[in-house]
C-alpha cells in the first residue's frame, strides 16, 4: 500500500511539474516577445537618429511598415513633440485617438516620460484605445535639436495571443486576468484548472497580469507516467527499488532541469540579438502562419536532394496532401478557426515518424512531404495511410470538435527524371484524380493521368476555339401534340461540330467546361443562338411556338444566369413564358427546398420550369410540392419498354395521373414506336418528343418541318 501511495503522489507530482514546465515555457517565451518588443524599440530609437532619416522624411511610416511584419500587436504608430502634442499617427487609428491633438497619460507617466533619456518606456495605453488591454511603448529621440517621441500602442491581447498560440504545448489551456478582469482565454473548459492550475504574473508598466495554465482532459491523461490499473503490480515490483529510482529520477530531472535553464537563458539571449535579422531570413523560406518551408525552399531542397539520389540511383516519393472539406469549415467557422486548424494539422505532420522526411507547405490547405529511399506502390500507400491515421482524431477548436483527412497524390522521382519541377507536376496530376474518388482519396501518378490530362487540355483548347468560331451548333427536337400530329415546342440541343465534321454530344465536353470558367462564356453564347433562332420562328407565322433549354447544375449555379436571361428576354421581347428551362429530377429536388433559390427567382421571371423525372419518389414529390413545376416530362428510360413492362407501365401511368391532379403539364421523351404512341394517348398524354416522331435536326431543316406544316394545314 506504501508503495501504492508513493508511486501515485510521484505520479501526481510529475504531473504538476510538468505542467509547471509547460506554465513557464510559456512565460518565458511571453517575456521574450515583450523582450522584443523593447528591442525593436530600441532599434528604432537608433534608426531615427541617422543623419540619412528625418521626421520630415515621415519616418513613422517606415518603421509602422518595419513593425507591421514581425508585431501585428502595434496597431499604431504616433509621433508626438516633447510638449507630447500629436504630431502624426499611423496605422489603425481607432475613433477615440483621432480625436486626440495631444497624448493623454496621467501626469506620473508625462513626468516619466519627459525625464527620459533616450530610453524607452512602457505607460499604460487605456487613454489611447477603447478598451483596458491597450499600452504604450515610448520611444525618445532627437532629430537634429529637436526632441521626438514615438509612441507605439500596443495590442497586448493579440500580443499575449500570438505569442501562447505559437508556443503552447498542444493540450495545455490558458487564460490571462488584469484586475479581476479576463482579457484573453486559450480554452475549451475549466473542469481542471482548480486542482491542476498553474499561475504566474508578469508585470507591464503599473500592472500586474495573472496568467494560469491548466491541460485538457486529452492532455492531462498522457501526462502521466504511471496508469492507475497497473498501480498494484507496479507497486509490488517497486517496492524494493523505489527509493533509489526515485532518487535517480530526480537527480536527473534536476540536472535536466538546469541544464534547460542555462540553455533557455543563452537561447534568449541569441534570440534577443539576432531577432530582427532571423526574422527576415526565416520568412525568406517559410509559410508565415505555420512556419513549414515555403515553396521556394522545397524547390531548392527538391534541386539538391534529387541530384544526389540520382547519383546514388535511389528513388524519392512525393506526397502532395490537401485537406478533404476545408472550404466548408472556412465558410461554417471562419477563417480564424480555419488557419489555426492548419497549424494544427502541420504540427501534427511534424511529428510523424519518418527518417528522411521533408514537410512543405505549398499554400492554402495544401502540403508536400518527401520521403527518401521508396521503392514500391505498397511502400507509398502504407505512408499515405499513416499521414491520414496522424491527422485521424478530433481537433478541439474554440469549443468546437472538427475532424478531418487528406486527400493524397503521390509520385516517384525516377517517373520525373529527377527534375523537381516535373515531380510537383505529377503529384498535383495524381492529386486531382484522387480528389475525384472523394474523401481519403489516395492515388499514385502513372503515365495514363499524364495523357488524360493532357487529351482534356487539348479538348479544352478545341473548345476555347470552337466557342470564337460559333462551331457550338444548336440541334432542335420538335415535340408534338399526338392528337394533331402538330410540332407545339421545340427542345434547344447542344452540340459541337468537331474539325472531322463528326458532331460531338454535350456528355463528352460538357464536365470538362464545367469545371472552367468556359462554362460563362459557353452559356451566354447558347443562350444568344436559342434566343435569335426562336425570334426568327416568331417574326414568322409560328406565334404559338415554345421553346425548351436545358440547364446543368453548374449554369443553374452561375450568379450571372438570371441576368442573361432577362438581357436576352429584353433583346428579342419574347414572352418568358414561352421560354421553358428544363432541369434534370435530382437538381430540381436539391434546388426546390430554397425560398429564395435560382428556381424561384426563375419563376418570378415568368419562365416555366419543365422536370425531366424517372418517376415519382418522397423526395421528387416533396419538392414539387414545395416548388410546383409548369411541366413533368416521362424520362426515356421509362419509355423505351412501354407498353411491353408492366412496372414501367405503372410508374408511367402515375406520372401521367400525378401531373393531371396536381395541373401540371405531362409530356413524354424517347418515343420510338407506335405502341408507345397508342399507350400514351389511352392515358391522355397528349405531347410526346423521341425519334419516331422526329430526330433532332439542325434551325434550317426545323424551318423546312415547319414550313410543311403549315401547307398541311392550308
Amino acid at each position: 500500500m506504501l508503495a501504492w501511495l508513493t508511486l501515485e503522489s510521484y505520479d501526481h507530482s510529475r504531473i504538476h511539474q510538468r505542467i509547471q514546465d509547460d506554465a513557464q515555457s510559456v512565460e518565458s517565451n511571453l517575456r521574450a516577445s515583450l523582450i522584443r518588443l523593447m528591442y525593436t524599440a530600441e532599434i528604432t530609437g537608433e534608426l531615427l537618429q541617422q543623419p540619412s532619416i528625418s521626421v520630415v522624411d515621415d519616418p513613422g511610416q517606415a518603421i509602422n511598415d518595419i513593425l507591421a511584419d514581425f508585431y501585428k500587436s502595434v496597431e499604431a504608430v504616433i509621433l508626438v513633440d516633447d510638449e507630447l502634442k500629436i504630431i502624426q499617427t499611423y496605422g489603425s487609428v481607432n475613433a477615440h485617438l483621432a480625436q486626440q491633438t495631444e497624448l493623454l497619460v496621467s501626469p506620473e507617466d508625462r513626468l516619466h516620460i519627459q525625464q527620459s533619456q533616450l530610453q524607452p518606456l512602457f505607460v499604460d495605453g487605456k487613454n489611447l484605445a477603447n478598451d483596458a488591454h491597450h499600452f504604450a511603448l515610448i520611444v525618445p529621440f532627437k532629430d537634429g535639436s529637436t526632441s521626438y517621441f514615438m509612441v507605439l500602442l500596443v495590442d497586448l491581447q493579440e500580443l499575449f495571443g500570438a505569442t501562447i498560440r505559437h508556443h503552447i504545448q498542444e493540450g495545455n489551456q490558458i487564460s490571462v486576468v488584469r484586475d479581476n478582469q479576463p482579457i484573453f482565454s486559450f480554452a475549451a473548459n475549466d473542469e481542471l484548472r482548480n486542482l491542476w492550475g498553474k499561475e504566474f504574473t508578469i508585470r507591464i508598466a503599473d500592472s500586474r497580469f495573472l496568467f494560469t495554465l491548466w491541460p485538457s482532459h486529452e492532455r492531462f491523461e498522457q501526462l502521466h507516467i504511471v496508469r492507475p490499473i497497473y498501480l498494484p503490480l507496479a507497486a509490488l515490483f517497486l517496492l524494493g527499488l523505489g527509493f533509489l529510482a526515485a532518487y535517480a529520477i530526480n537527480k536527473r530531472e534536476l540536472n535536466i532541469k538546469r541544464l534547460n535553464n542555462q540553455l533557455a537563458e543563452l537561447q534568449l539571449h541569441l534570440q534577443t540579438k539576432n531577432e530582427l535579422q532571423a526574422r527576415l531570413e526565416f520568412l525568406s523560406e517559410h509559410d508565415a502562419l505555420t512556419e513549414l518551408p515555403n515553396r521556394n525552399a522545397l524547390i531548392r531542397y527538391l534541386i539538391q536532394h534529387l541530384a544526389e539520389q540520382q547519383a546514388e540511383l535511389g528513388n524519392t516519393l512525393v506526397l502532395q496532401l490537401n485537406l478533404d472539406h476545408f472550404k466548408d469549415i472556412n465558410n461554417a467557422l471562419g477563417h480564424k478557426i480555419g488557419d489555426e486548424l492548419l497549424r494544427r494539422v502541420a504540427h501534427r505532420l511534424e511529428r510523424l515518424s519518418l527518417p528522411g522526411s521533408y514537410l512543405a507547405r505549398l499554400g492554402g490547405d495544401e502540403f508536400l512531404l518527401v520521403k527518401a529511399d521508396v521503392n514500391s506502390n505498397d511502400k507509398a500507400h502504407e505512408i499515405a495511410t499513416l499521414v491520414n491515421q496522424q491527422i485521424e482524431p478530433q481537433f478541439f477548436i474554440n469549443n468546437h470538435e472538427i475532424y478531418s483527412s487528406f486527400s493524397i497524390g503521390m509520385a516517384f522521382a525516377n517517373d520525373a527524371n529527377y527534375d523537381a519541377e516535373t515531380l510537383l507536376r505529377h503529384a498535383d496530376i495524381a492529386l486531382n484524380k484522387a480528389k475525384q474518388i472523394g474523401y481519403r482519396g489516395v492515388c499514385i501518378y502513372t503515365q495514363d493521368q499524364q495523357s488524360e490530362l493532357s487529351q482534356r487540355l487539348y479538348v479544352l483548347e478545341q473548345l476555347h476555339e470552337a466557342i470564337e468560331s460559333q462551331k457550338l451548333e444548336v440541334h432542335y427536337q420538335p415535340i408534338f401534340d399526338l392528337r394533331s400530329n402538330q410540332i407545339v415546342s421545340l427542345e434547344g440541343l447542344l452540340r459541337w461540330r468537331q474539325h472531322d465534321g463528326d458532331l460531338a454530344f454535350p456528355e463528352y465536353f460538357l464536365p470538362l467546361v464545367e469545371d472552367t470558367g468556359l462554362i460563362v462564356r459557353l452559356t451566354e453564347t447558347i443562350l444568344r443562338k436559342i434566343f435569335n433562332q426562336f425570334k426568327t420562328w416568331r417574326d414568322g407565322e409560328y406565334h404559338d411556338l415554345r421553346i425548351g433549354i436545358n440547364l446543368s447544375g453548374k449554369q443553374l449555379a452561375l450568379p450571372e444566369l438570371p441576368e442573361l436571361l432577362k438581357e436576352n428576354l429584353r433583346r428579342t421581347n419574347i414572352p418568358a413564358q414561352l421560354v421553358y428551362i428544363e432541369i434534370r429530377e435530382e437538381l430540381y429536388c436539391s434546388h426546390a427546398q430554397f425560398d429564395d433559390g435560382i428556381l424561384v427567382t426563375l419563376k418570378k421571371l415568368g419562365f416555366r420550369l419543365t422536370v425531366d423525372g424517372l418517376g415519382l419518389n418522397y423526395a421528387s414529390i416533396a419538392a414539387m410540392e414545395k416548388c410546383v413545376p409548369h411541366q413533368l416530362k416521362i424520362g426515356q428510360p421509362l419509355i423505351e419498354k412501354l407498353p411491353y413492362d408492366v412496372i414501367q407501365s405503372l410508374i408511367t401511368d402515375t406520372m401521367i395521373k400525378f401531373s393531371r391532379h396536381k395541373a401540371i403539364e405531362i409530356s413524354a421523351v424517347g418515343v420510338e414506336n407506335q405502341q408507345q404512341v397508342d399507350f400514351l394517348l389511352q392515358r391522355d398524354c397528349v405531347s410526346a418528343q423521341g425519334y419516331f416522331l422526329s430526330r433532332p435536326v439542325p434551325a434550317e431543316q426545323v424551318q423546312s418541318i415547319l414550313d410543311a406544316q403549315i401547307q398541311q394545314r392550308g
